[in-house]
């Protein structure tokens, strides 16, 4: 079994009460694969395997995600052989003001997987 080391991003994220659709969109760096599961409350949203960038999801309304929480978990394979790091770009549209993050993690040794885990909450 390999090696698994990653980052954890924690944010809120500002909403209004609208209907308005949030979309979230991700973007796997260096062109290597991940496994992507997107939760919002417990309730799986949209699950990607094998994807580099997964097409933007659709998660609700301003109105309809006040109080929950969106996680989201990215397992990145290093299979660049020209780069062992590895990178997660997320955005959130759709709301008051976009969020934007982008993190990076060194996997070593090299052929390794990263783990991201991001937890967004949803308030005023």
């Amino acid at each position: 079994m390999a090696l698994i080391k990653g980052t954890t991003l924690v944010d809120e994220c500002k909403v209004d009460n609208s209907d308005n659709p949030i979309i979230v969109s991700l973007f796997i760096g260096f062109g290597q694969p991940a496994f992507i599961e997107i939760k919002l409350g417990q309730v799986m949203i949209a699950e990607y395997n094998n994807r580099n960038d997964p097409p933007s999801t659709e998660i609700g309304t301003n109105k309809s995600v006040v109080g929950q929480k969106l996680r989201i978990t990215v397992r990145v394979e290093d299979k660049n052989e020209n780069s062992d790091e590895s990178s997660v770009g997320l955005t959130i549209e759709g709301v008051p003001t976009t969020l934007n993050h982008k993190l990076i993690w060194q996997i070593t040794p090299s052929g390794g997987t990263a783990q991201y885990l991001i937890d967004i909450f949803f308030g005023f």
